[in-house]
C-alpha cells in the first residue's frame, strides 16, 4: 500500500500537470469552469514547487535545490509585499490568495522552462 502511495506521489511531483488536469476534470463536474481552474491551481502549487526544486537539483547537483528553495522563498515574500503595496486596504486573505495564484503562474512557467533546459542538457548536449 505504501509503495502505491509513494508511486502516485512521485508521479504527481514529477509531472505536476497531471494532478492539475485530474483535479480540474473532477471539479468541472460540480463547479463553473473558471472556479474549477482556480481551485485546481491552488491545490497543485506544491507539486509545481517540488518539481522545480527537484529539476534544479538534477541540473545543478551541488547547490541547485537550495538555490531553488531560497529563490522561491524570496519570491513569495516579494509577492506578498507587492500585494500589500498595491492594495494596502485589502484583506489579508485576498492578498495571500493573489500572491498564491501569482506564484502558481511563476512556478508553472519556471517548471516548463527548467523542463526544457533539462531536456536540452540531457539529450542535446549529452
Amino acid at each position: 500500500m505504501t509503495a502505491a502511495v509513494s508511486a502516485i506521489v512521485a508521479t504527481f511531483v514529477t509531472f505536476p500537470l497531471l494532478p492539475w488536469l485530474l483535479i480540474c476534470f473532477v471539479l468541472l463536474r460540480w463547479q463553473p469552469k473558471q472556479k474549477a481552474i482556480r481551485h485546481a491551481s491552488d491545490w497543485t502549487l506544491p507539486f509545481f514547487l517540488l518539481a522545480v526544486v527537484f529539476i534544479c537539483h538534477e541540473l545543478w547537483p551541488g547547490h541547485g535545490a537550495w538555490l531553488a528553495i531560497i529563490f522561491i522563498a524570496v519570491l513569495t515574500v516579494s509577492l506578498l509585499l507587492f500585494m500589500h503595496w498595491i492594495h494596502p486596504t485589502g484583506t489579508p486573505k485576498k492578498k495571500t490568495t493573489a500572491a498564491w495564484r501569482s506564484l502558481f503562474l511563476i512556478a508553472g512557467l519556471l517548471y516548463l522552462f527548467l523542463l526544457g533546459a533539462a531536456f536540452l542538457d540531457r539529450v542535446v548536449f549529452a
